[in-house]
Protein backbone atom coordinates (compact mmCIF):
# COMPACT_ATOMS: atom_id res chain seq x y z
CA UNK A 1 0.00 0.00 0.00
CA UNK A 2 2.62 2.46 0.74
CA UNK A 3 4.27 1.56 -2.18
CA UNK A 4 0.97 2.59 -4.12
CA UNK A 5 1.08 6.07 -2.38
CA UNK A 6 4.46 7.31 -3.40
CA UNK A 7 3.57 6.49 -6.85
CA UNK A 8 0.99 8.42 -6.75
CA UNK A 9 2.39 11.71 -4.96
CA UNK A 10 5.57 11.05 -7.36
CA UNK A 11 2.83 11.04 -10.44
CA UNK A 12 1.63 14.41 -10.20
CA UNK A 13 4.97 16.13 -9.53
CA UNK A 14 6.98 14.34 -12.24
CA UNK A 15 3.96 15.30 -14.39
CA UNK A 16 3.96 19.09 -13.34
CA UNK A 17 8.31 18.77 -14.16
CA UNK A 18 7.44 17.11 -18.06
CA UNK A 19 4.99 20.09 -18.37
CA UNK A 20 7.77 23.14 -17.06
CA UNK A 21 10.16 20.77 -19.57
CA UNK A 22 7.88 20.70 -22.43
CA UNK A 23 7.13 24.68 -21.95
CA UNK A 24 10.95 25.66 -22.64
CA UNK A 25 11.51 26.32 -26.25
CA UNK A 26 14.55 25.24 -27.75
CA UNK A 27 17.61 27.64 -27.70
CA UNK A 28 19.13 28.31 -31.21
CA UNK A 29 22.12 30.43 -31.18
CA UNK A 30 21.90 33.61 -33.96
CA UNK A 31 24.26 35.89 -33.24
CA UNK A 32 23.53 38.14 -36.32
CA UNK A 33 20.08 38.33 -35.04
CA UNK A 34 20.68 39.11 -31.41
CA UNK A 35 19.49 35.72 -30.02
CA UNK A 36 22.38 34.83 -27.28
CA UNK A 37 21.93 32.66 -24.20
CA UNK A 38 21.69 35.64 -21.57
CA UNK A 39 18.12 36.72 -23.28
CA UNK A 40 16.99 33.09 -23.63
CA UNK A 41 18.55 32.34 -19.73
CA UNK A 42 16.04 35.40 -18.38
CA UNK A 43 13.34 34.05 -19.79
CA UNK A 44 13.62 30.71 -18.16
CA UNK A 45 15.42 31.16 -15.12
CA UNK A 46 12.53 31.56 -13.29
CA UNK A 47 11.71 27.77 -14.19
CA UNK A 48 15.12 26.84 -13.34
CA UNK A 49 15.21 28.19 -10.16
CA UNK A 50 11.61 28.05 -8.75
CA UNK A 51 9.60 25.88 -10.18
CA UNK A 52 12.26 23.60 -10.34
CA UNK A 53 14.74 23.93 -7.52
CA UNK A 54 13.68 20.22 -6.27
CA UNK A 55 15.42 18.57 -9.05
CA UNK A 56 19.31 18.49 -8.32
CA UNK A 57 22.13 19.97 -10.53
CA UNK A 58 23.01 17.36 -12.81
CA UNK A 59 18.65 17.11 -13.36
CA UNK A 60 18.82 20.42 -14.55
CA UNK A 61 21.91 20.34 -16.44
CA UNK A 62 20.44 17.51 -18.38
CA UNK A 63 17.30 19.41 -19.19
CA UNK A 64 19.59 22.70 -20.11
CA UNK A 65 21.55 20.53 -22.76
CA UNK A 66 18.72 19.08 -23.75
CA UNK A 67 16.99 22.37 -25.21
CA UNK A 68 20.06 23.10 -26.78
CA UNK A 69 19.66 22.90 -30.36
CA UNK A 70 22.21 20.50 -32.35
CA UNK A 71 24.81 23.08 -33.50
CA UNK A 72 24.71 24.80 -29.95
CA UNK A 73 25.04 21.57 -28.39
CA UNK A 74 27.74 20.26 -30.34
CA UNK A 75 29.80 24.03 -29.91
CA UNK A 76 29.25 23.79 -26.18
CA UNK A 77 30.81 20.00 -25.97
CA UNK A 78 33.61 21.13 -27.73
CA UNK A 79 34.38 24.01 -25.82
CA UNK A 80 34.70 20.87 -22.96
CA UNK A 81 36.79 18.51 -24.66
CA UNK A 82 37.76 16.27 -23.49
CA UNK A 83 35.57 16.28 -20.33
CA UNK A 84 32.20 15.38 -20.53
CA UNK A 85 29.77 18.40 -20.20
CA UNK A 86 27.15 16.70 -17.60
CA UNK A 87 30.11 16.83 -15.54
CA UNK A 88 29.58 20.39 -14.45
CA UNK A 89 26.93 22.08 -11.96
CA UNK A 90 24.02 24.16 -13.23
CA UNK A 91 25.64 27.50 -12.33
CA UNK A 92 28.92 26.99 -14.06
CA UNK A 93 26.67 25.45 -16.88
CA UNK A 94 24.63 28.40 -17.19
CA UNK A 95 27.77 30.55 -17.23
CA UNK A 96 29.85 28.83 -19.80
CA UNK A 97 26.62 28.80 -22.00
CA UNK A 98 26.42 32.47 -21.80
CA UNK A 99 29.99 32.98 -22.99
CA UNK A 100 29.77 30.91 -25.50
CA UNK A 101 26.77 31.69 -27.00
CA UNK A 102 27.30 35.52 -26.22
CA UNK A 103 26.15 38.20 -27.94
CA UNK A 104 28.68 39.00 -30.80
CA UNK A 105 29.59 43.06 -32.07
CA UNK A 106 31.83 43.13 -34.93
CA UNK A 107 34.79 44.73 -34.55
CA UNK A 108 33.65 47.82 -37.04
CA UNK A 109 30.93 47.93 -34.07
CA UNK A 110 33.65 47.61 -31.40
CA UNK A 111 35.18 50.48 -33.35
CA UNK A 112 31.89 52.34 -33.63
CA UNK A 113 31.10 52.64 -29.99
CA UNK A 114 34.31 53.57 -28.81
CA UNK A 115 34.08 56.60 -30.98
CA UNK A 116 30.26 57.43 -29.90
CA UNK A 117 32.25 57.89 -26.18
CA UNK A 118 32.45 61.24 -24.90
CA UNK A 119 33.50 63.17 -22.29
CA UNK A 120 30.99 65.07 -20.05
CA UNK A 121 31.33 68.84 -19.48
CA UNK A 122 32.33 68.10 -15.74
CA UNK A 123 34.57 65.75 -16.02
CA UNK A 124 38.52 65.89 -15.72
CA UNK A 125 40.96 65.08 -18.43
CA UNK A 126 43.41 64.32 -15.87
CA UNK A 127 41.58 62.36 -13.39
CA UNK A 128 38.91 59.74 -14.26
CA UNK A 129 36.26 58.84 -12.12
Amino acid sequence: MDLNQKEVTDDPFKSHVNQIINSIHEFNFDGSAGTNFEIWSKKYEHLFKVDLKKLDDAAKVKILLQKLGTSGHERYSNFFLPKNPRDFFFDATIEVLSQVFAKQLSLFNIRYQCLKVTKAGDDDWVKHE
